[in-house]
């Protein structure tokens, strides 16, 4: 049996990302794959099933970071799903999906990273400052963007908007897929008819990739 491994940094978030992932995850598994889904904070699969909808019956969940350790897999299918995670490619086969490409940071920028990393002094910084710059290492410290994005075969994303911007960030070629989206089912006609709205949807939150409703 081929094996799988999907890793979703941000599991726990539950948010337009992880019903992603795990789709993919449900994807594979039906067509015959052992599938893990790699995560750093546990979340059950009950959990998932309350609040995304999606039954991930079958497949096993991790919260152990090396099984996405390069020297470590013998997997045969890597799909890396977390945002602003650049761990190296470790399957066979490696497809890196971009919710959004970032910018590729000069050394010094990541020297200056590291340095707070290991000496933890923006803890002396003012609160909104001191929570940017710890969000910031959050997400990883990455010196060698290149050689890990060059581990990627395929890349995918969720719009010709984000292939565009992974072309001209990145100089790759991106697939688009676009998202799962369950449809209403049902014979309420103020749901099911077409009305001229936009709607903005997201989370609520200050941090990193906040969804700008202030805006």
């Amino acid at each position: 049996m081929p094996t799988a491994i999907i890793y979703d940094k941000w599991l726990s978030g539950l948010g337009g990302g992880e019903v992603v992932a795990c789709t993919m995850a449900t994807t594979l598994r039906d067509a015959g794959y052992e599938v893990t889904l790699v995560s750093n904070d546990e979340v059950s699969s009950e959990k998932i099933k309350e609040k995304l909808g999606i039954d991930l019956t079958g497949i096993a969940f991790s919260t152990y970071l090396p099984a996405i350790d390069q020297r470590l897999s013998t997997v045969d299918l890597f799909i890396n799903i977390s945002f602003m995670d650049y761990s190296y490619g470790i399957g066979k086969k490696n497809i890196y999906y971009v919710h959004f490409p970032t910018q590729q940071r000069t050394g010094l920028f990541n020297y200056i990273l590291l340095f707070f990393q290991k000496t933890n002094l923006q803890s002396l910084f003012p609160i909104p400052l001191k929570e940017r710059v710890d969000d910031r290492l959050r997400a990883g410290v990455y010196p060698d963007m290149n050689k890990r994005l060059n581990s990627y075969d395929t890349f995918i994303c969720h719009s010709e908007y984000v292939k565009g911007w992974v072309k001209k960030m990145w100089n790759k070629n991106a697939t688009v897929l676009y998202p799962p989206v369950k449809l209403l089912s049902t014979n309420d006609q103020r749901l099911t008819t077409k009305l001229n709205w936009i709607s903005s949807v997201g989370r609520f939150f200050t941090l990193g990739h906040g969804k700008k409703q202030e805006v």
